[in-house]
């Protein structure tokens, strides 16, 4: 997202924060995942399978200003 981190790490453990942000960017029509659990296996896979989708997923939004070079 523009601007910064939508969920910043703390030693305080809130996975509610996690589906909230994840509900608020479904709203906005992203595609987005949630991890449950502390498997680094999947949290790896969740975030490749998001970074992969990336372009495309903006190419959908059209108003971010990138561009494939």
């Amino acid at each position: 997202m523009p601007g910064g981190q939508l969920v910043h790490e703390t030693e305080r453990n809130a996975p509610v924060r996690a589906s909230m942000t994840a509900s608020w960017l479904a709203q906005m029509a992203w595609e987005v995942f949630v991890v449950d659990g502390d498997n680094p296996v999947a949290a790896m896979q969740g975030y490749l399978d998001w970074e992969f989708g990336l372009v495309e997923q903006l190419g959908r939004d059209g108003t971010h200003g990138f561009f494939v070079i």
